[in-house]
């Protein structure tokens, strides 16, 4: 019986660790900080984003969304990266999309391009 506990146990750390880790492919773009869904006021020149409605998810409140506050590593090309801080749900971003200030997409790209490729996954902050 205690080996089925210890499996369970064991499982549950791996499913955790696999959806902690799971990277997206899709956009990177900037925009406008102020106000986000998560309740708190930010500025352009932090490092924070926004995610699409689909990562985001559902709450009835969604200040108490399970991704407010946790951290993305962001990354454009092969050497270009930045840690932002999820504090928005983007409304108009494709489900792998991110949304990012204007001061952690200029770590990317020069704000000209508006848009970019980005992979990106839940890191610690």
């Amino acid at each position: 019986m205690a080996w089925r506990s210890v499996f369970l146990l064991i499982v549950v750390a791996i499913v955790s660790q696999a959806v902690n880790s799971s990277a997206y492919t899709g956009d990177g773009t900037y925009y406008n900080v102020g106000m986000g869904a998560c309740g708190r006021v930010n500025s352009d020149s932090e490092l924070v984003a926004a995610v699409s409605t689909t990562v985001y998810g559902r709450y009835a409140n969604p200040n108490n969304a399970a991704i407010c506050g946790q951290c993305a590593l962001v990354q454009h090309g092969h050497r270009k990266r930045v840690k932002v801080t999820i504090v928005d749900k983007c409304m108009g971003c494709k489900s792998d999309d991110i949304d990012l200030s204007p001061t952690a997409f200029a770590q990317l790209a020069d704000h000209a391009l508006g848009r970019i490729p980005v992979s990106w996954r839940i890191v610690p902050c």
